[in-house]
């Protein structure tokens, strides 16, 4: 897929993943690794968590 830029890998993908960055860093919000993580482990567990919010960082 990504040789030929398909999925996560097609331009138009990787070219909204740009924009929402750099709005991400414009508004200088964001939220902390450690909170993602957490979050993630918990998918698919009997106690989910929320996903965390944003916030000025």
């Amino acid at each position: 897929m990504r040789r030929a830029g398909r999925g996560p890998w097609a331009p138009e993908v990787l070219a909204e993943d740009a924009r929402r960055l750099a709005a991400s860093e414009r508004a200088g919000e964001g939220v902390p690794w450690d909170e993602v993580k957490t979050w993630m482990q918990s998918w698919g567990t009997g106690e989910e968590l929320p996903p965390p919010k944003p916030r000025k960082l």
